[in-house]
């Protein structure tokens, strides 16, 4: 949450350019609403994402919210090659940002992610060069057309027949997050690469648990509503709390001035 106030904070103060990389780009709607914005005002916002990326859901979902950012001011262009990586940002020539997190919510909210935030003007021109350097590889995605026929097209075609160098890589994470991703993609795609022994009987228990509950519960719908309502209320109870809280906090913090007031006199 913190790394989504610093970007909406960024995304109201910046004035000339702000260059995102990203390549899981399934922005958030106050994060969304924000690069419209500030496109609107006259900012060259610009976003690069993968042509061919290494989950395909995702990558149909991100095409699928081009339009609004299009119709807003918002350049987008598509990587050609391998995968793309990269999550970065550079603002004005003076700010960038590079680290873990993807601007979607489950880096922006749920994820562990690490950014290195740098204010250096140096940083910032070779950060910006290498941006350049990846649009000489890269394809525009523009809004052909008008009124209600307008489409989403690229500009041009890209090479992606390396696209399969970083099949099996699913986001920022290693280890048995990524190899969940993998089996999670696998089950909701065809092809890709291949699954390695453990993933195999990772993905048989994963699809016979689905199965198995899916089953359970139309046969016995109060065996599942129960346990999904006791987790909601008990959710929904540590959010009341933890707003009683803040609020709380916040009405201490408003009183303290008052009281070092009062005390001085």
């Amino acid at each position: 949450m913190r790394t989504l106030r610093m970007l909406e904070l960024l995304t109201a103060g910046v004035e000339k350019r702000l260059w995102i990389t990203d390549p899981y780009f399934l922005s958030m709607p106050i994060l969304t609403q924000s690069l419209m914005a500030t496109a609107r005002d006259g900012v060259d916002v610009r976003v690069l994402t993968p042509a061919t990326n290494d989950i395909a859901w995702i990558g149909r979902a991100s095409r699928a919210g081009y339009r609004q950012f299009l119709e807003a001011g918002v350049r987008i262009f598509e990587y050609g090659g391998p995968m793309i990586h990269a999550k970065t940002m550079v603002a004005d020539g003076w700010w960038s940002k590079v680290g873990s997190t993807n601007l979607n919510m489950a880096s922006l909210v749920a994820n562990w992610e690490i950014d290195l935030v740098a204010e250096d003007p140096g940083f910032a021109d070779q950060m910006e060069e290498l941006f350049e350097d990846d649009l000489s590889n890269a394809r525009e995605v523009r809004l052909e057309g008008s009124g209600q026929r307008r489409r989403v097209r690229p500009d041009r075609s890209v090479d992606t027949s390396d696209s399969g160098v970083r099949a099996g890589i699913a986001g920022s994470g290693t280890g048995s997050g990524a190899t969940i991703s993998r089996v999670g993609t696998t089950l909701l795609q065809k092809g890709g690469a291949p699954l390695q022994t453990h993933e195999h009987a990772l993905a048989t228990a994963a699809s016979g648990a689905l199965l198995g509950a899916s089953l359970l519960g139309a046969r016995f719908p109060r065996l599942v509503a129960w346990p999904l309502s006791a987790v909601g209320a008990f959710l929904g109870g540590l959010g009341l709390v933890r707003a009683a809280r803040m609020a709380l906090s916040d009405n201490r913090s408003a009183r303290d001035p008052d009281q070092t007031g009062s005390d001085a006199t």
